[in-house]
């Protein structure tokens, strides 16, 4: 009987050991799993903020380019428009927001001009205002570029760093095991 309790030194060593491992190991993955979360976070932020400026440019050569661009053109343009830049107050800082918005309100005045235009197309105020308004969106096709670059830059060599250090954190637990 006493031959069953004798436990040799090294089991009870590492039976003692055990349970720190487990912990160290299940401490591991959480932060793992943190890091992987913030790295999804950031991945889906960045795929809203390009939409918003993908539909930004979008809108702004639509305009540009369509030479016979009729009030229900517009406003299909601009109804896709704003929806897809609807949370420019969450996603983006004061200046992509007030270049936002400023586009909403030019984009009110040609709403307007053309709603003008379908019933006096020979409104030579009317005509002269489109060309101004046209213009106007032509000179800020280049905007959005250099207002939403800080929004979208994405930090390779960072990412690159943070990748290798998760792999090498998991190859040091899978050897440890």
């Amino acid at each position: 009987m006493t031959q069953i309790l004798d436990i040799p030194t090294w089991i009870q060593i590492l039976s003692a050991l055990l349970v720190p491992l487990i912990a160290f190991v299940t401490t591991t993955i959480i932060i793992l799993q943190y890091k992987l979360a913030k790295q999804r976070w950031r991945l889906d932020l960045y795929d809203k903020r390009y939409a918003a400026y993908w539909t930004t440019i979008e809108y702004l050569s639509n305009i540009v380019t369509k030479k016979q661009l009729t009030y229900e053109e517009f406003k299909a343009l601009r109804t896709k428009f704003l929806r897809n830049s609807k949370d420019k107050e969450f996603l983006f800082g004061e200046d992509v927001q007030q270049f936002l918005h400023l586009l909403y309100e030019r984009s009110s005045d040609l709403g307007i001009i053309l709603y003008a235009l379908n019933y006096d197309e020979k409104n030579e105020n009317n005509v002269n205002e489109k060309k101004k308004l046209v213009s106007w969106f032509s000179e800020q096709l280049e905007v959005p570029s250099v207002l939403f670059r800080n929004y979208l830059m994405v930090e390779r060599s960072w990412m690159r760093e943070q990748f290798k250090k998760i792999m090498a954190l998991i190859k040091r637990i899978t050897t440890a095991i």
